[in-house]
């Protein structure tokens, strides 16, 4: 928002008070500085709650961790996988396969207002 607000036109900053843009960027800030510990709070009691629930397992039935820790591994692996081929199909093909497929359902409907077809509505 900052770098639009600096590129902007002379008209911009002429039609727009001051205080406008101000309380704009206050506001943002304000809503950053309530977030962010209500987020790290809630991070924070699910992690202490993870670690102490399998604390407790672990102390209770030792044998346990031969099979929580294994599971921690296989977790990280996964984790770290299912990130990775995330950004690339992000960045790649997401967007192409989201136009191919307008394009695909457009050609459809034209196709079908063409000829008078239409699908009929619920209740009709």
């Amino acid at each position: 928002m900052l770098e639009r607000v600096l590129g902007s036109t002379m008209a911009f900053f002429d039609t727009t008070p001051i205080g406008r843009i101000v309380n704009r960027f206050s506001k943002d800030i304000d809503e950053v500085d309530i977030m962010i510990p209500t987020h790290i709070k809630d991070l924070l009691n699910s992690l202490f709650s993870v670690l102490g629930t399998l604390f407790v397992i672990c102390y209770a039935s030792p044998v346990i961790i031969v099979f929580v820790v294994p599971m921690i591994f296989v977790f990280i692996f996964v984790q770290s996988s299912y990130l990775a081929a995330s950004r690339r199909a992000d960045n790649s093909k997401s967007e192409k396969i989201m136009f191919d497929l307008i394009v695909f359902l457009g050609i459809d409907v034209q196709a079908a207002e063409e000829d008078g077809e239409r699908d009929p509505l619920p209740g009709e």
